[in-house]
């Protein structure tokens, strides 16, 4: 909750690509603001982490979510899931990002 109105505050351009983060269990539905920054061209990405983490709700924001247990596994999903954007993703929250 509360990404699409960051979004909107950032003014983050179509094609920007979002990755969410997160052990998989919610509450509360979220396809509305899925759709919305669909609509505006936003890239979805999400990953679940840990492996206790749950894909379900998850796949709601990327059909194509997955699981990772590792940082080498995040870092190859981050290279595998957001290379095909043909941009970097972007920082959190307008925040620079930096090279590692």
């Amino acid at each position: 909750r509360g990404v699409l109105a960051s979004c909107e505050a950032l003014a983050l351009p179509a094609g920007t690509t979002l990755v969410f983060l997160s052990d998989g269990f919610g509450s509360g539905a979220f396809d509305d603001e899925v759709l919305a920054l669909q609509g505006a061209g936003i890239i979805l990405r999400a990953f679940g982490v840990g492996p206790g983490s749950s894909l379900d709700q998850l796949k709601g924001i990327d059909p194509d979510a997955i699981q990772v247990t590792t940082t080498d596994e995040l870092l190859a999903g981050f290279g595998e899931r957001c290379s095909s954007a043909r941009r970097r993703p972007a920082g959190l929250l307008g925040l620079a990002q930096r090279e590692v």
